[in-house]
């Protein structure tokens, strides 16, 4: 078997418009809508972004004003930058020209897709929903990081704790 046997769509056939690099503040639509439809949400990023997702519904319907904030971290290259983005785009059901949205052209879970649902439900009842992301540089290194390494943070909404999300290669704890 070759390689672009067990792939969905041949690698070789197409480009990477991205460059092979996910970059929170790129917001172009073509580059947008590529890694949207690109996007395999499996393992840690399944998990992270359902518990990032239930963490919140959990908090609006028990009625609570404050709302975690998210913290993604992990080595150089595992993944944060594009979870992030991900996310922001996915919370917000980014629209594109066309009239297509980005929980309509990325492939997800069955629960996944059902916690973006019942987000839009709940936005549509308080007024829309809101997503920040970006990030920062490390001027020297923390423990545990490599001088090249960055975080990516994406405060959905403000107040409250810090959710620590480890990037795929990781583990997610609270």
């Amino acid at each position: 078997m070759k390689n672009q046997e067990i792939y969905q769509r041949d690698p070789a056939s197409r480009r990477l418009v991205n460059e092979g690099v996910a970059s929170v503040n790129d917001l172009k639509e073509e580059v947008l809508r590529y890694e949207l439809e690109t996007f395999v949400c499996d393992g840690q990023y399944q998990k992270g972004t359902d518990d990032i997702v239930q963490t919140f519904l959990d908090n609006v319907r028990r009625g609570s004003s404050q709302q975690p904030g998210v913290w993604v971290s992990g080595f150089f290259g595992s993944g944060k930058s594009h979870l992030v983005k991900m996310l922001q785009a996915l919370w917000c059901n980014t629209s594109f020209q066309d009239g297509a949205t980005a929980l309509g052209i990325t492939t997800l879970p069955q629960t996944t897709q059902e916690l973006f649902k019942e987000l839009g439900i709940e936005a549509r009842r308080h007024g829309g929903l809101h997503a920040a992301s970006g990030t920062l540089k490390l001027a020297a290194p923390a423990e545990g990081l490599s001088k090249n390494s960055s975080i990516s943070a994406s405060p959905i909404t403000s107040g409250g704790m810090i959710r620590r999300v480890l990037s795929p290669a990781a583990t997610v704890s609270n």
